[in-house]
């Protein structure tokens, strides 16, 4: 049973204390990011090929949710999302991923990308090689992680290489057009000339190269970011007032789109678009009485740029802006208080404010044309709250929240110019005099841990107002040959939607685990049905054996059917060796080789067929 336990420990995302999840990123795997992202079960991947799947935190989409990197703004820089913010991480980066339902405008929640970093402490230098392969699309990857650190001084480096070709389906149906190449790279120093008195330097370069988007009519030829910050921290400096921190950060993004690979298309495009995020923040942590309280003030200022060049033979060549300069200015400020009522129950409260102001940089009249009278500068308060009560004690865990967020519409919603969505079929323009959307939620999680079972249940019910939605336009012409129309960003009255998430556990005979899991969604928006990528009735069940230093499981994962996409039913297996310096895992998927879609495949795109993995890591 120790061992058991062990493993659950190591090897399985613990989240019965939180209704939103912590996710740890084992630093001894070359899994993605989205690999764990998708194991939380609050948040689903869409995905237009293997590489960079857009997040879906609680069955919404990216423009709903905040993802921040220790805490820092970025932007992506691609109109049509195909380079989420999480694209320009490796788990080499990280050390876990917060998931929470404040701190800044959104109607979903957000997600905190945590850097692994060493402590001022004594150690040698540690390093751990990492490689892995995939025979499905001849997936190569390698990396390495350093770190030394002193009372005074820590250094950690790390760098990823991956290498992929195109996959293969179900039955072996090549998938052309899903290659990619990617190198990250990250340093962190850190150097206390005092007790309690630190500063920190964090960089990430990341460059990705011949990205093949297979359910798209483009590719990409180059996503490039650097991120760069620089920290102030000092702690127990008051007897109320523990922590406080301030960090100045910069990033830049380049993104190219072309369609160079890609036989016979009638009008060639290059759609290059840049992002670039300067801000500063300050945090203070504290414990007073029965509080443990934090409170954040936090600048940040954009700028998105994108443009479009339409190439054909013989003619002059055509050229338009996609983002027309959009600068986006924000302060904020959030508090947060937990407050001890009795033994095992507090009360948590969260409130954050916010003032966000967009305008439209460059000399546009597109969309004048069709909002003759909208401001080239629009500014909107933003008020983000949850209140909430939590009982965490044992083997029972309660927690019940309520929350209000707004959320002013992104780049694309307010200023994008004629993109091309292939999903549907439609070019999209965006609305200057939109509404801020805003959302109100409820979450009830309980959790009953016993010896011979464990039980989890969770529930959110979101009402959204102002649902910004494309609708479709009469009598507006496309600009994209094939096009069926235009649509236009406008606010539903209301839009609906509910989540429940179901897990049991059953350790048996010492060494076995047994693990189920059942999500079920519905959406609704006022005059329009079913919201786009609602998920069907989905599940999972796992059998593990752990002894010693192995794991062996065995895992089936499966969704009902819908009428746009057929049922299914994928199996997989798993064999883990652990040791002190060596860790070897070996991983088949979709052992039955099922050709198969989901819900959140963007233009059905079909999953990886069956696909041999193995990891190794090696620490010393």
């Amino acid at each position: 049973m120790k061992i058991l336990l062990l493993w659950i420990c190591l090897f399985q995302n613990d989240s019965t204390s939180k209704i939103l999840p912590e996710i740890k990123i084992k630093g001894r795997s070359l899994e993605t990011i989205e690999d764990h992202l998708q194991k939380s079960g609050t948040v689903s991947l869409l995905k237009r090929g293997v590489y960079a799947a857009e997040p879906f935190l609680n069955g919404m989409s990216s423009e709903r949710s905040r993802i921040t990197l220790d805490g820092m703004m970025i932007y992506s820089a691609c109109t049509d999302k195909m380079d989420p913010v999480t694209s320009y991480m490796e788990v080499t980066n990280l050390q876990k991923v917060d998931i929470h339902s404040g701190n800044g405008p959104s109607t979903s929640g957000g997600m905190d990308l945590i850097r692994r970093k060493s402590q001022f402490a004594p150690s040698n230098l540690k390093t751990t090689i990492l490689s892995g392969f995939e025979t499905n699309n001849k997936h190569k990857s390698l990396g390495i992680q350093s770190s030394k650190s002193s009372e005074h001084f820590y250094i950690d480096g790390d760098i990823t290489w991956r290498n992929a070709e195109n996959y293969k389906a179900g039955n072996k149906r090549e998938i052309l057009y899903s290659q990619f190449s990617k190198i990250n790279g990250g340093l962190n120093i850190g150097f206390q000339p005092a007790k309690h008195h630190a500063y920190e330097v964090s960089m990430i370069y990341d460059l990705a190269q011949n990205i093949g988007y297979p359910s798209l009519p483009m590719d990409v030829a180059k996503a490039e970011a650097f991120i760069g910050s620089f920290q102030f921290n000092k702690h127990h400096f008051h007897p109320v007032f523990l922590d406080w921190k301030t960090r100045i950060y910069h990033n830049r993004i380049t993104h190219i789109m072309d369609d160079s690979q890609r036989p016979n298309v009638p009008i060639r495009m290059d759609m290059p678009g840049w992002s670039k995020t300067s801000g500063i923040y300050s945090s203070l942590n504290g414990v007073k009485k029965a509080h443990s309280f934090k409170g954040l003030v936090h600048f940040h200022t954009n700028y998105s740029l994108a443009e479009m060049t339409m190439k054909s033979p013989g003619e002059k060549d055509m050229f338009m802006y996609t983002w027309p300069g959009i600068n986006t200015s924000e302060w904020s400020l959030s508090l947060d208080d937990k407050v001890y009522l009795q033994k095992h129950l507090y009360l948590n409260a969260n409130l954050s404010l916010s003032v966000n102001q967009q305008k439209m940089m460059k000399d546009f009249e597109g969309l004048y044309i069709f909002f003759p009278e909208a401001s080239s500068s629009q500014s909107r308060f933003l008020t983000n709250t949850t209140w909430g009560i939590s009982y965490e004690g044992n083997p029972y865990h309660f927690q019940f929240s309520l929350s209000y967020k707004e959320r002013a519409p992104s780049v694309s919603e307010a200023y994008g110019f004629y993109l091309f969505n292939s999903n549907d079929g439609y070019d999209y323009i965006g609305n200057p005099d939109l509404p801020k959307e805003n959302s109100y939620s409820i979450e009830l999680a309980q959790a009953l841990s016993k010896p011979h079972y464990q039980l989890k249940w969770d529930n959110q019910f979101f009402h959204l107002n102002n649902y910004i939605l494309g609708q479709v336009k009469e009598n507006l012409s496309p600009m994209t040959l094939g096009a069926q129309g235009v649509k236009i960003y406008a606010p539903l009255d209301y839009a609906l939607l509910y989540r429940s998430n179901a897990s049991l556990g059953i350790p048996f005979l010492s060494e076995w685990y047994w693990d189920l899991k059942a999500l079920f969604q519905y959406t609704y928006g006022k005059d329009y049905g079913t919201l786009p990528f609602t998920p069907p009735l989905s599940y999972s069940s796992s059998l593990s054996y752990a002894k010693n230093r192995w794991l062996m499981k065995a895992e089936m994962e499966g969704a009902r059917s819908t009428h746009e996409i057929p049922s299914y039913s994928i199996f997989h297996t798993e064999i883990l060796y652990k040791s002190k310096d060596w860790q070897i895992k070996l991983r088949g998927e979709n052992l039955m080789d099922q050709y198969y879609t989901t819900f959140s495949d963007w233009n059905k795109l079909p999953r990886m067929g069956r696909n041999l993995i193995i990891n190794v890591a090696w620490s010393f």
